[in-house]
């Protein structure tokens, strides 16, 4: 029965298997204890998940050239963490989401959440929200390079603490209320076939008060106060 490697193991197996010439070009210098004692500290506090997804970038198709350790380290902490370029062409695809589209997403269950291919993350949101006035003015150019800045600077820092990429929720988006017109509309529909009929019946020689006084009787089949005093 053979004893299972262990990541120490694992990594030096693979570097000098796909990678022979340039570990012999960077360690052939270095006594074997040193370069294990190097690749053992380099994975203190790498988790078997975070060690599995950088082992599976350095084996990845194409990947002809070996990382430097802490290279390494950054691909096993930095997981499926978003590149700069890849956050900013996201964001910019997400600012152009109508609000309909926002509203769906925030309403969705959280399964059929992640299946969408518009979301963003926490990260790049918050990056995004710093450069945001820029892109309003039209100055990408100088909005990306403030984005890319910004958003390194909160990723070396969410790296250093262990966190795991996380997705930006929208909240939900509160309905305005609908504003009533119905009444206004009639209001000035009344008013006008008011000031309509005093007319004519002042037109037949009825006094402006008595005039007004039937007009609006006659539209509303009721008399209302006016200035103050009773019509």
């Amino acid at each position: 029965m053979h004893n299972e490697l262990t990541k120490e193991q694992t990594l030096l197996s693979v570097l000098r298997g796909k990678f022979a010439s340039q570990f012999a070009k960077r360690f052939g210098d270095m006594e074997p204890h040193i370069v294990d004692m190097i690749i053992k500290g380099a994975l203190v506090g790498i988790s078997d998940e975070q060690f599995n997804q950088g082992m599976a970038r350095l084996l990845a198709p194409g990947n002809k050239f070996m990382p430097d350790i802490s290279e390494f380290q950054t691909w096993c902490v930095s997981g499926s963490w978003w590149t700069a370029q890849e956050a900013w062409q996201r964001a910019c695809d997400y600012s152009n989401l109508t609000s309909e589209k926002l509203a769906e997403l925030a309403a969705m269950k959280p399964v059929d959440f992640l299946k969408q291919k518009n979301k963003i993350t926490t990260l790049t949101k918050k990056a995004w929200d710093s450069v945001n006035y820029l892109v309003t003015q039209g100055s990408m150019k100088e909005a990306f390079s403030q984005f890319k800045s910004i958003y390194e600077t909160y990723l070396a820092k969410a790296q250093m603490q262990g966190r795991q990429q996380e997705w930006y929720v929208p909240p939900v988006m509160i309905s305005a209320p609908k504003v009533e017109v119905k009444n206004t509309v009639l209001l000035a529909d009344d008013q006008e076939k008011i000031k309509s009929l005093t007319a004519q019946l002042m037109s037949e020689g009825m006094k402006w008060g008595e005039a007004f006084k039937k007009a609006e009787y006659t539209v509303r089949g009721e008399t209302r106060a006016m200035f103050g005093g009773v019509v």
